[in-house]
């Protein structure tokens, strides 16, 4: 299974599962799974997810989980969007899920989302100039347009077909009335971000992604949709009354029924505000974008996460040579301690060092708090919100007071190896702290027994560096009064 490679799309409709390998350089598509969901549509008005809804998410878990158990974990990835991102309830749906489906679950931003979004279908597709991208799913569109390969503007807008048709169809009635005010509220969203994307130069293809779009082409028995075939089709769902209808009058899939007239509202809102004419529909989507950014992972200059710290750096103007040296000498002490992070994080290390410095940009009292502001609310393509919150709360944890409800707070399987980071990343700060290079010769090693982290420098290191010296005699009292761990290091001689 070491050849093969698994996405699994958590969506606010449906549950996409997909298996492939790499074969003579191209993608071959080994296994697909789908679950209709509807996840969204558990929803209730305070957000949190009904039990009903929850159960049909771990069934359809359930059963993935067996075509998943050999692959291994760094050839996986499994990501969640818009319903889990609002849900207050989450963390127990994905702790079920987790369990059901043997491996880890990442909630994604919309921005995050988009980008894989357009990765998936500019690859396939082959992409050489503008074009933008539209995926409408249940509870979230996204609009991405770029150039090529490379997505240039993000959006992610919080409306859906799943809380369109809540909003304007309730029990799934359809009239006129209804149809405008979906379309109404769907242009009030979408119209603060037209100047953006009118204002850019003209892109040569329109292509809409997910299943909604897929839905509706399959109505129309095209490929292509048009402004007219919106407007034709509209008129006849009014004509045809009720969602429950839609199976036997259109074809629509009885699990995409609730949802379908709220799709096809956003779709036509979307038309009218960015004067579009026409659309082709994309057999890809996020799921095949979430297959080609783990692939892209086996070469290093591929990786997204890595690329976008790099480009912070450059963005908020980081001392890189000072983070390289921070980095270097964090995964050394981080190298020699128990605690493994799973292999999705293993180099958040690197990144929290590469970006520790950030907070400078904005003042240098504090410098640590305004690094994981930015690093928490920033759109970082690559990056789970899971991952973000690890990265904000390590760079918080850099210098001064240890942040530990900040740790406490983060899921219980992670805690260990991040309070375990954040001891590695703050001894590299503090040891770095001249700004000048250090021999490797002159790194100290570490161990832990028990409770304890017992640091040793080289024979006379300390002594020649009573500033250092005076520093580790602060970050003592500190891991002893504000963490499980104590800190002990061998006095200067």
């Amino acid at each position: 299974m070491k050849d093969r490679y698994a996405a699994l799309d958590l969506g606010s409709n449906s549950f996409h599962l997909v298996i492939a390998q790499m074969l003579d350089g191209s993608i071959q598509t080994v296994d697909k799974n789908k679950h209709m969901v509807r996840l969204g549509e558990g929803l209730d008005d305070n957000n949190r997810l009904s039990g009903e809804a929850i159960a049909r998410g771990i069934e359809a878990l359930t059963q993935m989980g067996q075509l998943v158990a050999d692959i291994p974990e760094d050839h996986f990835r499994a990501v969640a969007t818009n319903t889990l991102r609002v849900a207050e309830n989450r963390d127990a749906f994905l702790a079920a899920g987790e369990a059901a489906l043997g491996k880890p679950i990442e909630i994604i931003s919309g921005s995050e989302e988009a980008a894989l979004i357009y990765l998936g279908i500019s690859k396939h597709n082959h992409f050489t100039d503008r074009s933008i991208v539209i995926d409408i799913g249940g509870g979230s569109t996204e609009i991405i347009l770029g150039e090529g390969s490379e997505p240039q503007i993000l959006r992610s807008l919080t409306i859906g077909c799943a809380n369109i048709a809540a909003r304007c169809f309730p029990k799934g009635k359809i009239n006129k009335a209804a149809i405008k005010k979906a379309c109404d509220y769907a242009g009030t969203i979408i119209e603060p971000h037209i100047t953006t994307y009118r204002s850019q130069p003209a892109w040569a293809r329109v292509v809409l992604s997910s299943g909604t779009a897929k839905a509706i082409a399959r109505v129309l028995k095209k490929d292509t949709i048009d402004r007219a075939d919106l407007d034709a089709l509209l008129d006849k769902l009014a004509d045809i009354g009720h969602a429950d209808k839609l199976p036997k009058k259109l074809g629509v899939d009885e699990a995409r029924a609730y949802g379908f007239t709220g799709g096809v509202s956003i779709l036509a809102a979307l038309y009218q505000h960015l004067d579009l004419d026409r659309a082709i529909v994309s057999q890809e989507a996020l799921r095949e974008g979430v297959l080609l950014e783990l692939m892209g992972r086996d070469d290093n200059d591929s990786d997204e996460r890595e690329r976008t710290a790099r480009a912070m750096q450059n963005r908020f103007a980081v001392d890189v040579a000072q983070a390289d040296r921070v980095a270097a000498l964090a995964d050394h002490l981080n190298r020699q301690l128990p605690e493994t992070a799973p292999s999705r994080f293993t180099p958040i290390l690197r990144y929290a060092a590469w970006l520790h410095e950030t907070g400078w940009a904005v003042a240098r009292n504090d410098m640590q708090k305004h690094g994981a502001y930015i690093l928490e609310h920033a759109d970082m393509p690559g990056y789970s919100r899971l991952m973000q919150d690890i990265l904000a709360v390590l760079v918080k944890a850099q210098k001064r007071k240890l942040p530990d409800k900040d740790i406490n707070a983060l899921p219980e399987a992670h805690r260990a190896w991040v309070w375990q980071n954040a001891l590695a990343l703050r001894l590299a700060v503090l040891i770095c702290r001249a700004r000048t290079p250090i021999a490797a010769i002159d790194y100290p090693d570490i161990r832990r027994f028990g409770d304890t982290y017992r640091l040793r420098f080289p024979d006379g290191y300390l002594a020649a560096h009573p500033l250092t010296h005076a520093d580790l005699q602060q970050e003592q009292a500190l891991w002893q009064e504000n963490s499980p761990w104590t800190l002990e290091y061998n006095e200067p001689v």
